[in-house]
């Protein structure tokens, strides 16, 4: 299955090799094939470029000055596992003794390209490793929902994203960041007893939590939303706010960790 030009718009590269020819080959091959491209002049820059952005796919060179392609991706490893384990990884070497072919596979690549390269077998182990490393995150998306069914299940996600890892991931991120703000806001008008405005917050973010397979606490939020205009509701209602607060914040800590989202 080839990669189509339209998910080729949502794939980010990083090119790192110390060789500035190397670098401007590689990177016309990919632009030119409609991919968007980072470059990185030595390990380092790269390990640095990697912990600021999510890269689809990334070529590292294995004798770069300083911090070589090996180091690079151990660093990597170290210190943004699951963003590794989300990335195509590629080492670049004009080796080609079957040795130093094994050390690189064994160093944790997941190919290996011998320089120089040919361009039609070049772009197609691009888009072979860019949907094998899609098709492995729709797997882990899926067994991760299932393993940690009982703070959040993303099948529902997984369904209306056709298995889109960068939408999943945007729609996580807004899941969380909005959670924070709605936490906020439901606290305040309970705050100032403006019970109207607390029901509608509490309306339209439960079915945000429906979608996220968060049933019980999207049962909860019924609850505050049906509480909110009943009588002697005031302390029940702090009581439930504090429960439902606490169960948010435990899933939307879980959800930062298992996908690295600040």
């Amino acid at each position: 299955m080839r990669i189509t030009e339209e998910m080729k718009t949502e794939v980010k590269i990083l090119i790192a090799d110390d060789s500035r020819f190397n670098r401007m080959m590689l990177q016309h091959m990919l632009t030119d094939s409609g991919y968007d491209v980072d470059l990185a002049e030595e390990g380092r820059e790269a390990v640095e470029l990697f912990s600021k952005n999510m890269f689809n796919l990334i070529l590292l060179d294995m004798e770069m000055p300083g911090l070589s392609g090996p180091d690079a991706l151990q660093l990597m490893r170290d210190n943004h596992p699951e963003k590794v384990s989300r990335s195509a990884i590629i080492a670049l070497t004009g080796h080609k003794d079957e040795y130093a072919l094994k050390f690189l596979k064994e160093s944790g690549f997941d190919d290996v390209l011998v320089k120089p390269i040919e361009k039609g077998a070049f772009l197609e182990q691009i888009s072979y490793w860019l949907m094998k490393k899609t098709e492995m995150q729709v797997e882990d998306h899926v067994n991760s929902a299932e393993k940690l069914s009982h703070l959040y299940d993303l099948k529902l996600l997984n369904e209306f994203s056709d298995g889109d890892p960068v939408f999943e991931r945007e729609m996580l991120t807004y899941f969380i960041h909005n959670s924070v703000h709605v936490l906020e806001s439901l606290e305040h008008h309970l705050k100032v007893n403006d019970l109207s405005a607390l029901k509608q917050e509490a309306h339209k973010y439960g079915s945000e939590l429906g979608f996220m397979g968060l049933n019980v606490l999207a049962s909860e939020c019924r609850t505050i939303e049906e509480k909110a205009l009943s009588d002697n509701q005031e302390a029940d209602l702090t009581v439930m706010m504090n429960g439902f607060a606490a169960g948010i914040n435990e899933v939307v800590n879980q959800l930062k960790k298992d996908f690295e989202i600040q």
